[in-house]
């Protein structure tokens, strides 16, 4: 992408190269469809979720001794006995129990709070990644679809992906991985069209805490 602007240097003329500047406009349309989106998305991942998928997994009753001893000892760094896993998880569902109350209900629910984040990350990432050269997130030139239109198709898909919401409402840490990636991804493309520095660090927060999960 160029915006036209050329410079001349030792007589050769040099193109200078920009990113479109980003944007954080989004319509009523928009809104209210990804409102509906979402809410879908939430009924597939939080209905009954205490209940189906029946019973308790050994992997989520990991996850729920490693919150709990982290409530009684405090943050560690490595859990002794729960199998060389990432912290991370452990923090997250120690929060909610400490919230919420220790069972079934709210370990799984941390797992479906992850996915929905997902959900909304995709979208903006969706967005972000596609946005036209003046900023905007309409119909690209060389594109059949428009930009919204596809974040939106991206995000109902996300939304409606067995794997993702069958991941959401059972305690693994394999839910976490695009709880984490797809907003390092999101920033990274938002650094690119801003082009600044804060949040190309975020982008590597993000994926750096993915080794964690």
């Amino acid at each position: 992408m160029s915006d036209g602007k050329t410079d001349r240097q030792n007589g050769s003329e040099l193109t200078q190269h920009t990113f479109p500047k980003a944007t954080n406009k989004i319509s009523w349309g928009e809104a209210i469809a990804l409102f509906l989106v979402l809410a879908f998305a939430a009924f597939l991942r939080y209905y009954k979720i205490d209940e189906i998928p029946p019973g308790f997994n050994s992997d989520e009753a990991v996850g729920a001794v490693g919150a709990l001893e982290t409530l009684r000892s405090g943050i560690r760094l490595y859990y002794e006995g729960q199998g060389g896993g990432g912290a991370l998880g452990f923090y997250i569902v120690a929060l909610a129990f400490a919230l919420f109350g220790p069972s079934i209900a709210t370990i799984r629910g941390t797992a479906a709070f992850a996915g929905m984040v997902s959900i909304v990350a995709t979208y903006f990432f969706v967005r972000e990644a596609f946005r036209e050269e003046d900023g905007t997130a309409g119909r690209a030139s060389n594109s059949v679809v428009s930009t919204r239109l596809l974040a939106m198709m991206a995000t109902l898909a996300m939304a409606t992906s067995s794997w993702h919401f069958q991941s959401s409402r059972i305690a693994f840490a394999a839910i976490g991985v695009p709880f984490l990636q797809v907003p390092a991804f999101f920033f990274l493309w938002r650094g690119l069209n801003s082009r600044r520095t804060r949040h190309f660090i975020l982008s590597g927060i993000f994926l750096a805490l993915v080794a964690f999960i």
